[in-house]
This record gives structure tokens, C-alpha cells and sequence, in this order.
């Protein structure tokens, strides 16, 4: 996607929520901030959009964004369960109706889990909270920065369900 579509989609997503009175949150780990940057490229963003964390360590994940060591133990920090919790925690943490979340593997491989294997989380207060899988190729920089444009993708969509 290139970037005059994905202002067109922010754009559209700053229209909605707006006109909804709702807030967005982010929890990035694979994405690393790009999704919060991207918003950032929108003006008028702070009328919607409260801020994020980048929880990119375990222990950031654990300690920042509440998420039980013990679920990380079963489930691993790459995981449909991980990444759902993180979009809940993080709308709870910022008290916003919209919670956005990723985690994922950019490469290299780390054990048995393969490059590319991205989870994006969104959670719609009192409606739902929605996890992909997504597998994507690509250099570790192409696969962060399509990981944080499909967020945002999923995010639109979502959102013109509502």
C-alpha cells in the first residue's frame, strides 16, 4: 500500500471515531511504534488517538501491559491469546474504546517459529475483540512495516462494521 492510501484510510478511521467519540490505543511489539507514527501523520490525531506502548521485551509486555507471565509460559509472546490481551489491556490502560495490538516474528528465526508469523489484535469496547494470524515474507523491515499497515487495514475495516 502506498502512502497516499494509507492516509486515505487514517483519515477515514480519524472520521469515524471522531464522529463516534471514540479514542484509540496501540500495544506494539513486531511493529515497533510504526502504527502510532502513522497516526501521528494525521492532523487533528490527538482528537482520537491517546497514545500507545511499545512493548517489544517480555518484561515490557508483563510489567507494562499486564499480561501474565504465565499465559507468555503456555502460550508463547507470539500468540492469538498474547496479542488479544494486549489489545484489551492496552484500551483498559489508556481508557479508550479502541484497543490495536501486534506481535509477531521479524526475523531471524527463533527456534521452531517462522519469520513472517504475525498476530494483530483489535478490541472494540463492549462489542469485541477480533485476532488474526497473519504470515507475511519479506526483509524484517518490509515484514514490520506490512504488519503495521495491515493493523491499520484491519482497524478500517473493523471499524466501518460498527
Amino acid at each position: 500500500m502506498d502512502n497516499t492510501e494509507l492516509l486515505k484510510q487514517l483519515e477515514i478511521i480519524k472520521e469515524i471515531l471522531i464522529g463516534k467519540g471514540f479514542f484509540l490505543s496501540v500495544a506494539e511489539s513486531i511493529t515497533l511504534g510504526r502504527i502510532a507514527a502513522n497516526i501521528g501523520l494525521i492532523p487533528g490525531a490527538s482528537r482520537f488517538f491517546k497514545g500507545g506502548i511499545v512493548a517489544y521485551a517480555e518484561e515490557a509486555k508483563i510489567n507494562l501491559l499486564n499480561i501474565p507471565a504465565k499465559l507468555i509460559e503456555a502460550k508463547g509472546v507470539v500468540s492469538y491469546e498474547v496479542c488479544g490481551l494486549m489489545a484489551e489491556n492496552i484500551s483498559s490502560i489508556f481508557k479508550t474504546e479502541i484497543g490495536l495490538s501486534t506481535t509477531g516474528y521479524a526475523g531471524p528465526a527463533v527456534g521452531n517459529e517462522p519469520v513472517g508469523r504475525v498476530f494483530i489484535g483489535l478490541h472494540i469496547a463492549k462489542i469485541q475483540t477480533v485476532v488474526k494470524e497473519y504470515r507475511f515474507s519479506g526483509t524484517r523491515l518490509e515484514i514490520q512495516e506490512i504488519a503495521a499497515q495491515t493493523a491499520i487495514e484491519l482497524l478500517w475495516e473493523e471499524l466501518k462494521k460498527i
